[in-house]
């Protein structure tokens, strides 16, 4: 594949040699190099090679998109991301590297989605979106050193100086500094944010890590008004409730298959805010004999809220 974005890349800028064309030829079995390949002998005047590359079996891209089609219709995520992969091979559309990143995160989290956003990068390192969607996933793995290691990288390149800031802004937040955050943000308010085309798609990360920050710090306000821009500017003006019905109704459609037999005993585990409602739930098959067990057995420990403990205490000794 970076052969494959190489070749593309020197075809493109004019960069490819006399001496190289014969390991072009080779390459024109991917669609992407073919076509770069075409052009450029026809532009040198040499129609046998460029006969030659038009005559090379190449993959059917229409194949390719009706099998990821598919694979997204059985939400295999896994074979989607490989079929997308594939089809970059034969259009040099590097969307189809960002849409394999997804696809895998999807299925596998951040590891192999990373592969996908990283390869993004290697063959397409002046596109923004590229990097934009390598900062996507880094962010969600939680890796610090990684983060730090890739804006290093790019600042010893002297590439996305101001975007390196952000990648170390959401380090310094992954290792807990909010400080550090808000001193690798501070350059980076709103209003110049918004100016600058290659900025203005991390606006939204930037606004949630000075949200995060402020609120470590306890800095509510500041917190809250940070929250309420992010939410605002993320908000879809034409969004259609109709839709997320329809999407229930779907899901609601799908066959499920039965589990395989299991030996280990069910586990129930119930995640919510604070204050959001789930110790009602939690309490009430409790009260009925067959549901003592739920809280998890003498060795169990409540370790989420303080507040835990004492609900446990009082269903102990019968107080609702």
């Amino acid at each position: 594949m970076l052969v494959v974005g190489a070749l593309v890349a020197l075809l493109e800028a004019k960069q490819v040699s006399n001496a190289q064309w014969d390991d072009v030829l080779a390459w024109c079995r991917y669609g992407a190099v073919r076509r770069k390949a075409y052009t450029h002998f026809v532009e040198a005047f040499e129609p046998a090679y460029a006969r030659t590359a038009a005559m090379t079996q190449v993959a059917s891209t229409a194949t390719l998109e009706a099998e990821a089609m598919l694979a997204r219709l059985d939400h295999d995520g896994a074979r989607t991301a490989e079929l997308e992969g594939k089809l970059y091979l034969e259009t040099g559309d590097v969307t189809h590297l960002h849409n394999a990143s997804g696809e895998a995160e999807i299925a596998a989290g951040w590891r192999p989605s990373l592969e996908w956003a990283v390869r993004g990068v290697a063959v397409a390192p002046l596109n923004p979106a590229t990097v934009q969607r390598l900062f996507v996933v880094l962010e969600s793995s939680g890796q610090p050193e990684i983060i730090e290691e890739v804006a290093d990288l790019f600042t010893s390149r002297n590439m996305y100086l101001q975007i390196s800031q952000i990648f170390l802004a959401a380090a310094a937040m992954a290792r807990g500094n909010a400080p550090l955050c808000l001193t690798k943000l501070r350059p980076l308010d709103d209003t110049k944010v918004q100016a600058n085309a290659a900025l203005r798609p991390y606006l939204g990360a930037i606004r949630a890590l000075r949200a995060q920050a402020e609120e470590k710090l306890g800095n509510f306000r500041q917190a809250y008004e940070a929250y309420v821009a992010l939410n605002a500017a993320e908000r879809e003006a034409t969004i259609d409730p109709t839709h997320f019905i329809k999407g229930v109704e779907v899901r609601n459609r799908l066959t499920v298959p039965a589990l395989a037999p299991d030996d280990h005993y069910p586990v129930v585990q119930m995640l919510g805010f604070p204050r959001s409602g789930t110790t009602l739930p939690r309490k009430r098959p409790q009260r009925a004999p067959v549901g003592r067990d739920l809280r998890g057995g003498p060795g169990a420990r409540c370790r989420d809220r303080p507040d835990r403990a004492r609900d446990d205490a009082q269903d102990r000794a019968g107080v609702a």
